[in-house]
């Protein structure tokens, strides 16, 4: 699986605004509402749905980076949108550091695998040397989408 799979490009954003979970997670909807894999009445109960999830447990993962993912009828495929937020946001992540990356994944209820393929394919991109310091230093949305498109050039780990 590529990071082209499913992180859309209509759906990075590079200078993230939000400030606090539930903003991040709505930012990041609309990101993905605008690139049209999700119809814009739905968008509440998606972020819902996210938010949900985030109460059984952090999808902060550690590191600087966060991983918001939720099922829903309102997705046809899996879809995902990046986010980078230049100063960090609390997400109650394991390490207690504040995130800077936020990969959020959805896929269609009733499905069962796509989104750990997708999760373990962000993790395994995040293991190479210095990608997450290059994904933090990209200045602009076209870095942030080249740096991805090298991870699919180069495949595994």
């Amino acid at each position: 699986m590529r990071l082209a799979d499913f992180i859309l490009e209509e759906s990075i954003i590079s200078d993230l605004q939000a400030e606090t979970k539930p903003d991040v997670i709505a930012e990041l909807v609309r990101a993905i509402v605008q690139s049209g894999c999700i119809e814009p009445e739905a968008a509440d109960s998606v972020i819902e749905a996210l938010l949900q999830r985030e109460e059984i447990g952090s999808t902060g993962v550690g590191h600087g980076v966060a991983i918001p993912h939720a099922k829903h009828t309102a997705v046809r495929r899996l879809v995902g949108g990046y986010a980078r937020s230049d100063g960090g946001v609390d997400f109650a992540s394991s390490d207690g550091a504040p995130v800077r990356s936020f990969f959020l994944l959805l896929w269609p209820e009733g499905v069962i695998g796509p989104h750990l393929e997708a999760i373990a394919r962000v993790s395994q991109v995040l293991r190479r040397d210095h990608f997450l310091e290059r994904l933090h230093a990209a200045a602009d949305k076209k870095q942030i989408v080249d740096l991805f498109a090298e991870a699919d050039r180069e495949g595994g780990s």
